[in-house]
């Protein structure tokens, strides 16, 4: 079961806000809250993570997946490409703690095919092959990919919990 929150009524959110807005539900409520490919369309940060941690319970996680190297796509706007460092630090000042970064990305291969190879008649095969050839390259050379996937993520994958007042 989950309560969404959203600006587009299109969703068909529970609660439809406006950017800024105060989230309508009471302090406390929730024991987990998740923004997943929602923080890069926000330009005041604070106020949603503040939003956040008001309404987790003592204890409560906040999950986020956020773009890095990924194509720019408005919905209505897109400002934001953060790292690693940025969202500790982010998440720090909003009182967060235990929070742990992961980078996400499948390979150099599918993550050229994103930015650079789009073909109207081959963009399939392309995507199926650059796939293919990441899957191959992380068999024969599973930490050169690991350490590519840490320098050039295409998103990051965060956990971290409220910290309860002392």
């Amino acid at each position: 079961d989950y309560t969404s929150v959203n600006i587009d009524k299109n969703i068909a959110p529970d609660y439809l806000i406006n950017v800024g807005d105060k989230i309508p539900l009471p302090d406390l409520q929730f024991e987990n809250c998740i923004l997943f490919n929602i923080l890069e369309h926000v330009f005041d940060w604070e106020h949603v993570l503040s939003e956040c941690y008001r309404v987790l319970k003592n204890n409560g996680c906040l999950y986020i997946i956020i773009p890095f190297s990924y194509p720019i796509h408005a919905s209505p706007n897109d400002y934001v490409r953060a790292t690693d460092s940025y969202l500790r630090q982010k998440l720090e000042k909003a009182n967060f703690v235990d929070t742990k970064v992961f980078a996400i990305a499948h390979g150099p291969f599918s993550t050229a095919e994103l930015f650079i190879i789009k073909h109207r008649y081959f963009a399939g095969i392309i995507k199926q092959t650059s796939v293919s050839f990441d899957f191959f390259i992380k068999l024969l050379f599973p930490s050169k990919v690991y350490l590519y996937t840490k320098k050039s993520p295409l998103f990051y994958y965060v956990e971290c919990t409220k910290k309860i007042a002392s």
